[in-house]
């Protein structure tokens, strides 16, 4: 699946130990914060891990960017949880990159053709097998650092 998702009801807030009272904290306004403080620029450095080549930027910007074409942003009304991901429907490739594809081979003529990035025709025999690039499998340490920003943004907003 192509989200990721931070639920802060799931989370052990420390507002007993660090004496933070969390009562009248807006989380709403705290899940964009950290959103476009942490888990976004992560996801970016994700992308940029696995090597992607950027033809159009189309699909990178749908991963880091708010608001952008394919971007997927869902709070819940009381701003308790967040999903963020990319919508496989928007962007016709993304798909295909986040999941991987098999191997493609002409059914109904003898070659394949489609448009490289200046709109000249490529053809081939085949295209290759793509494997799957797991952008939104978010580790247990890049999880830890995204509830980090959750607390320091609930320690800076209630004081």
């Amino acid at each position: 699946m192509s989200v990721v998702n931070i639920k802060i009801i799931d989370m052990n807030l420390p507002h007993q130990t660090q004496k933070v009272d969390i009562t009248f904290v807006n989380f709403s306004l705290i899940l964009d914060r950290v959103a476009e403080s942490t888990i976004f620029p992560l996801l970016g450095k994700r992308y940029d891990s696995f090597g992607l080549k950027s033809r159009s930027g189309e699909l990178r910007r749908a991963i880091v960017q708010k608001g952008a074409k394919g971007n997927l942003f869902y709070k819940n009304p009381n701003g308790l949880s967040l999903t963020v991901g990319v919508s496989l429907f928007a962007i016709p490739y993304a798909k295909y990159i986040l999941n991987g594809r098999r191997a493609v081979y002409p059914v109904r003529k003898k070659v394949l053709r489609w448009y490289d990035t200046s709109g000249n025709p490529v053809f081939s025999k085949r295209s290759k097998a793509v494997p799957p690039h797991p952008i939104y499998d978010i580790n247990s340490e890049e999880m830890a650092r995204i509830e980090g920003a959750v607390y320091e943004e609930v320690a800076r907003y209630s004081e």
